[in-house]
């Protein structure tokens, strides 16, 4: 009996040590909450210049998967067509695996592949002659978003007024990573898509930028200004 009871006391002490483990080992800098990613929500957006000129468009889509979701962004500027997409940890929304490619005569040729392996992010770049290069960018065990979603992914961050924080970023086009910070700031009525919405203010000073989203879930982005650039929501499906 004495001897069950150890044994029973010491499957609980691994148990507890391994999630306590657990926890250390995955370095969580914003809570997020996926939930407001939408299993077949479609935006579409427009970047334009300060000239008021489209520079490009893209349309991002989100599918729920069981152990990831998965962003596809599909982008139009003049001549050139591209695709990002994004698996992401279902909890943290790290990416796992991300892949752009340029989209040229029904074909698809890649460009760029960031993957995590292990406590590194690893980015393959292919140039014009399909020549692969590498970069290998530590992250530890840190929580990080992919920099060119940001703007679609603090959705999920915490977003009540005077809330504020740091996250790391890792940049797989540019390959290159970092830290910066969020707050936000306040609320306002603003037109996007042709409606008004009620908004979320928030600024990140280390992008010289200021995005509003939609104050109510899923908290979609709704514009953002940039030193002499603006995106705008065009068009959502209400997912």
């Amino acid at each position: 009996m004495r001897r069950a009871t150890a044994l029973l006391l010491i499957f609980t002490l691994l148990i507890f040590l391994q999630i306590s483990c657990t926890k250390e080992d995955q370095k969580v800098l914003i809570e997020v909450d996926p939930s407001h990613l939408r299993n077949g929500s479609t935006s579409i957006y427009a970047l334009y210049d300060e000239k008021g000129k489209s520079v490009y468009t893209f349309r991002d889509n989100v599918f729920i998967n069981p152990d990831n979701i998965l962003i596809i962004r599909e982008l139009t500027e003049q001549d050139n067509e591209e695709i990002l997409r994004a698996k992401l940890d279902s909890r943290l929304l790290s990416p796992i695996q991300l892949q752009i490619v340029k989209s040229e005569s029904q074909t698809e040729t890649p460009h760029f592949l960031g993957e995590k392996k292990g406590k590194s992010y690893v980015i393959t770049e292919w140039d014009e002659n399909q020549n692969p290069s590498y970069k290998k960018i530590y992250v530890g065990s840190e929580q990080f978003f992919e920099d060119e979603l940001l703007l679609h992914l603090m959705s999920c961050f915490p977003l009540k007024v005077g809330v504020g924080g740091k996250f790391k970023y890792v940049n797989t086009r540019k390959k290159s990573s970092g830290y910066e910070y969020y707050k936000v700031v306040g609320t306002e009525n603003i037109i996007a898509a042709n409606n008004k919405y009620e908004s979320i203010k928030v600024e990140i000073p280390g992008n010289n930028c200021t995005a509003w989203f939609l104050k109510d879930s899923p908290h979609i982005l709704l514009k953002a200004k940039f030193q002499s650039l603006e995106l705008q929501l065009t068009a959502w499906n209400n997912i």
